[in-house]
């Protein structure tokens, strides 16, 4: 599997800057990414999307999950960045399937 030149590259942003960037994101997509960063299927398993539609980018979740998804990813960002941004470990097949 090819990984891109990102992966694992170093990065500096304070925690206040990342927190503000994560109230724009779709938050599906970023919770993909944050099993891409941690390995852990808890992204996808504990924060569900009530739907699928053409340019619904946050997958009908409420703002209260939204607003814990983004509190979750927050602390893994963090972590990851706070441990020097170490390369991911590659997912396995069935894992990238169930994503």
């Amino acid at each position: 599997m090819t990984r891109t030149f990102h992966a694992g590259q170093r990065f500096s942003t304070p925690t206040s800057e990342i927190a503000a960037a994560l109230e724009q994101v779709s938050v599906p997509t970023l919770l993909l990414s944050m099993v891409h960063i941690t390995g852990d299927p808890m992204f996808i398993r504990d924060f569900a999307q009530d739907g699928l539609f053409l340019n619904e980018v946050q997958g009908f979740m409420s703002e209260e999950d939204k607003a814990r998804a983004r509190a979750a990813a927050l602390t893994a960002i963090v972590d990851y960045r706070d441990r020097g941004c170490p390369a991911p470990a590659p997912l396995s097949p069935e894992l990238v399937t169930e994503m």
